[in-house]
């Protein structure tokens, strides 16, 4: 009898990993389709770049300090004296990613890519109300070639970038493929 309910247990253990095996494999598959998904749809965005020659509306890129929230569906422009770059970002609930194009003035040459940007925190209690907030590997700065912008999280559709001696507009994210970059400079 011992060796019969030995082997049914022995049985149940293999259909339950079975079973679990299987559930992974599905929510691997999810993950890839919707992963997929976003990649097809984001290349739709930019199939054949139609270069827009002078922006939308006009674009304060005066040099200086200070901060800027930014939310889905708008992108990023930096400017200094070397170049001008665009920037669009996903948010999550966890962070945000980003998409850049950069420009030098003295090159016809655009470079373009990509980073993550989270808070990584730990909340450690020091008085009744107050903690000490220690980053255990947050990301928060932004690099596009000799560009640097400081990000904050504000939700899960929004955060602050946070900048020195730089240039800054927000635009509207429609024209991130097609705006031409050379059309933008900092004005003195």
């Amino acid at each position: 009898m011992s060796r019969k309910r030995k082997t049914d247990s022995d049985k149940q253990k293999s259909r339950l990993t079975s079973v679990i095996t299987d559930i992974r494999t599905i929510i691997v598959s999810v993950i890839a389709g919707i992963i997929l998904a976003y990649i097809i749809q984001d290349a739709r965005f930019a199939p054949e770049r139609n270069i827009v020659s002078t922006p939308t509306h006009s674009v304060n890129l005066n040099l200086g300090s200070g901060n800027v929230k930014i939310q889905q569906g708008q992108m990023l422009v930096l400017a200094n004296d070397l170049g001008v770059a665009v920037a669009r970002f996903i948010f999550s609930e966890d962070g945000a990613a980003y998409q850049w194009r950069y420009k030098s003035y003295t090159s016809t040459e655009e470079k373009s890519g990509s980073g993550r940007l989270y808070e990584n925190y730990v909340r450690t209690p020091i008085a009744t109300s107050e903690n000490r907030i220690v980053d255990i590997g947050s990301s928060l700065t932004i690099t596009i070639e000799d560009m640097q912008a400081t990000w904050s999280f504000s939700g899960k559709s929004s955060g602050w970038i946070y900048y020195k001696s730089l240039g800054v507009d927000v635009l509207n994210d429609s024209t991130f493929y097609t705006l031409d970059l050379s059309s933008l400079h900092v004005r003195k």
